[in-house]
């Protein structure tokens, strides 16, 4: 059961995180991790220079884009974390959270946004308070 809170923690976290971490381009190919686990280290293993999105570079048709994918997300995860909480072990834990991470992937290209322009407009957001305003009102 420990192991299953365990679980859950992790999946919410990682499901918040789709919006704020480094995005993927194989997402759906054998043995790719969803956005919200990998990581951008370079082939030595070093961290890469912090990189700080430029909120002028997003267009507003993107923003727009951005604020309808992120309600659906918010939803998605809303979800799958009440079935998380009700998957009763760890194998079925880990199946639902590779599931939410693929659908909410879908929903965010569903809206005609790039996975890497989502989360570089989360990011942005997360530190550019006027973007953040800009975005809550488009919701």
């Amino acid at each position: 059961m420990k192991t299953l809170m365990v679980s859950i923690v992790i999946f919410v976290a990682s499901m918040g995180l789709i919006s704020g971490t480094n995005a993927q381009q194989s997402y759906g190919q054998e043995g790719a991790m969803p956005p919200a686990q990998q990581n951008n280290y370079g082939a030595d293993g070093a961290m890469p220079p912090a990189q700080h999105p430029n909120p002028a570079n997003f267009s507003e048709a993107d923003l727009q884009k951005f604020a309808a994918a992120q309600k659906e997300v918010e939803v998605i995860r809303r979800n799958y974390t009440t079935r998380l909480e009700n998957a009763g072990n760890p194998d079925k834990a880990l199946e639902l959270q590779q599931e939410a991470s693929e659908v909410m992937v879908d929903a965010v290209k569903k809206q005609g946004l790039e996975i890497d322009t989502y989360n570089n407009i989360a990011r942005a957001m997360g530190s550019n308070p006027d973007l953040r305003r800009k975005l809550e009102a488009m919701q």
